[in-house]
């Protein structure tokens, strides 16, 4: 006598015999209940845009809603076997990251047996329906074809134009019952950055929702939302660096863009003496170094750059040259300046010079990186100021010039006859370290 048995699939249950898309509504409940006000507008409407740019000052959740809203996406059962991707230009460690923020709201609101979340790899996977949130920059985009995204996140994206758009958006496919969304949010700077492109373009179309708020706004509406060290930390700038840079304070805080870009970015930071925590991280990660080499020195500058991790924070310090970057004197100091602060990938700029950089220092027993800068000048160091809270820069002994090109950088250098090779060689640094997406 036999007998035939047929596959029977049980839904997951816990243990209060709930099925899995209870559970998976009852995580999204929670995630939308530990959102602040406007937040809660995004959820409530974001069916009804393509693209929603959130361009607003520091202390709002632009990232918290980042994370939140990708992770209530992926509990979507109608999204189930397909993939979400989180962006961001600015990358200074995976403990600064969107999957960072995503990690902790998912622990703090108790929704982890959702979620697989592989400290060594790029994702996050939502397990009852398969929908895998991806973690790359920018230029790894093309990595991504043939998969069905359904929603795209761009962080800290002030750099991003409508041409980045434009390459974005054709990845976004799945069924027509999926809606697709690309979420773009950064702290506005200059008054000609991106999101007056986007807006321009969506002009005369509704599927662009543009949201801008302050750190006030939340403490008004959900005092209980609010970040208390960051409006702490608010109110301090208000009484100091509001009377000497109203510009940079009403930017950082408000959202406020800079009427005139000509102005002097880096002109308020503080270079600190190197201490033993500094030092600690550089001799434990390594650094990351970058040489701007001059042809014929005097107006032209030498500039070498060096920046090392250190939680959550990127490290960076330099020397400039008024000589060629041949002579002896010069190579022999960039290497000294390269062993005490470990140097671990050394790369320049080939602009020019070719492998004659490369071949001189594999003489003395260094490898030199050729890399050829291709994009706009002033757009690669200004995309550093996007990020200043993310850098503290250290003084050396022979820091000076160095010191002084960084915080006199202005848009119109060359009118005014000034070097810039110093924050260009910290721009290409943070670039080719993989720190700064451009």
């Amino acid at each position: 006598m036999g007998f035939s048995a047929k596959r029977i699939i049980i839904p997951f249950k816990n243990n209060k015999g709930d099925s899995i898309d209870n559970k998976t509504k009852q995580a999204q409940k929670k995630i939308y209940d530990s959102l602040n006000f406007y937040q809660k507008q995004i959820f409530d409407t974001y069916m009804l845009y393509s693209v929603i740019l959130l361009d607003m000052g520091r202390g709002t959740g632009k990232s918290y809603l980042v994370a939140s809203l990708l992770l209530y996406l992926s509990l979507d059962k109608n999204r189930s076997n397909t993939y979400s991707l989180s962006s961001r230009f600015f990358n200074v460690s995976v403990k600064d990251s969107v999957k960072a923020d995503m990690i902790k709201i998912i622990y703090a609101l108790g929704i982890n047996e959702l979620f697989n979340m592989p400290e060594s790899y790029g994702y996050i996977k939502c397990i009852p329906y398969n929908h895998i949130i991806l973690f790359k920059g920018m230029q790894h985009i093309n990595e991504l074809k043939g998969l069905s995204l359904t929603c795209i996140s761009v962080d800290e994206a002030l750099l991003m134009s409508y041409e980045d758009y434009e390459i974005l958006e054709p990845n976004l496919r799945g069924a027509d019952n999926i809606h697709k969304l690309i979420l773009i949010a950064y702290n506005p700077q200059l008054a000609t950055d991106g999101s007056l492109e986007f807006c321009k373009k969506f002009m005369h179309d509704n599927t662009l929702l543009r949201i801008n708020t302050d750190i006030l706004e939340i403490q008004k509406h959900n005092p209980d939302k609010v970040d208390k060290g960051l409006l702490k930390q608010y109110w301090r700038d208000y009484d100091t660096i509001r009377k000497t840079r109203p510009d940079f304070f009403y930017n950082k805080w408000h959202g406020i863009r800079y009427t005139n870009i000509n102005i002097q970015p880096f002109a308020h930071v503080q270079f600190h003496e190197i201490d033993d925590i500094a030092m600690s991280y550089c001799l434990k990660n390594g650094s990351y170094a970058f040489l701007d080499p001059a042809f014929i020195g005097g107006l032209d500058t030498t500039a070498l750059s060096v920046i090392w991790l250190g939680e959550g924070m990127v490290y960076a310090t330099g020397i400039t040259f008024f000589s060629q970057w041949s002579d002896d004197r010069v190579i022999n100091e960039i290497i000294t300046f390269l062993e005490r602060f470990n140097c671990q990938e050394f790369f320049y700029e080939s602009n020019g010079v070719g492998a004659s950089v490369e071949d001189v220092f594999s003489q003395k027993g260094v490898i030199a990186v050729p890399k050829h800068s291709t994009s706009n000048k002033v757009a690669r160091i200004y995309s550093i100021s996007a990020y200043l809270e993310n850098l503290y820069f250290l003084k050396n002994e022979f820091s000076n010039e160095y010191e002084n090109q960084i915080k006199m950088f202005t848009h119109d250098y060359k009118k005014r006859k000034m070097k810039v090779d110093a924050p260009d060689s910290l721009a290409n640094a943070l670039i080719h370290a993989e720190f700064l997406n451009f």
